[in-house]
This record gives structure tokens, C-alpha cells and sequence, in this order.
């Protein structure tokens, strides 16, 4: 089996897919299932990290651009991945949603209570209220 990518004829760029063949005129195959403005080039590539020189027909290293600034470069995993302070930034928006979801929940009783004119219901709703004030500073 011999599995084919293919690259822009132009910026050596490889296209998502690729083929696998199994027939002694693979190359011709391979070329007949071409993307448009592609070439084929047999071997095992990722798009994500390989590119081809198209002067030398070469693989070469690639590193696509940044999906946004809150990502930095894995060198070990070829990959973009969020930063640390990104992924921090995330993790504290959900765990406060989650949070306020939990305060919101529970303030049907006090509301309740503060309707029944039951003592300290309406300070109670002010507390809860207050926390989800202050919940939402953090929400992204």
C-alpha cells in the first residue's frame, strides 16, 4: 500500500486529504485523484507540520501561522496550543459560569422566602446576588 498527499503547485502547501494505493500504477492514480492546482507527492505527511519546497520537490518543515495571539508554538507536538495564561483565562470563565449557574439555582428558595416575609430573606438574596456581580468580571 502506498499513500499519496498533495501539494499546491505553487505554495507546496499539502491539501487535507490523501490516498492510499494498492496497484502497480499508483502514481498514476494518485494522479488522477489530484485536488486542483495540486501535485501528488508519495509518503506519510501531516499537513500540519510538512510542507513542500516546490523548487526542490522536498519535504520540508512547516509551522502554519498562530490561530490567534493566546497561542504559542509546541515544538515537540508541532502544534499551535493556547498559552497558559489563555487556557487559565478559560478555565476561570467556566468554572465561574458554572458557579452562577449554582447561585442562580439555589435562589428561587430565598426569593420565596423574602415574598413569605421570612427574616433575613432579603439579605440572603443580596448575598447571592453580589456573588454573581461578582462572578461576572471573570466571564469571557
Amino acid at each position: 500500500m502506498r499513500q499519496f498527499h498533495f501539494y499546491h503547485a505553487e505554495t507546496g502547501l499539502l491539501h487535507q486529504s490523501c490516498v492510499s494505493i494498492n496497484t502497480p500504477e499508483a502514481e498514476k492514480v494518485a494522479a488522477l485523484n489530484c485536488p486542483e492546482g495540486h501535485l501528488p507527492i508519495e509518503g506519510e505527511l501531516d499537513p500540519r507540520e510538512h510542507r513542500i519546497d516546490v523548487e526542490t520537490k522536498s519535504v520540508v518543515d512547516y509551522q502554519p501561522p498562530a490561530p490567534s495571539a493566546d497561542h504559542e508554538w509546541n515544538r515537540n507536538a508541532k502544534r499551535w496550543q493556547l498559552s497558559a495564561a489563555a487556557q487559565g483565562k478559560i478555565n476561570r470563565s467556566n468554572a465561574a459560569r458554572a458557579r452562577i449557574a449554582q447561585l442562580e439555582a439555589s435562589q428561587h428558595r430565598h426569593v420565596r422566602e423574602h415574598c413569605l416575609g421570612m427574616a433575613g430573606a432579603a439579605e440572603r438574596l443580596k448575598a447571592v446576588d453580589d456573588e454573581i456581580f461578582s462572578l461576572r468580571s471573570q466571564l469571557q
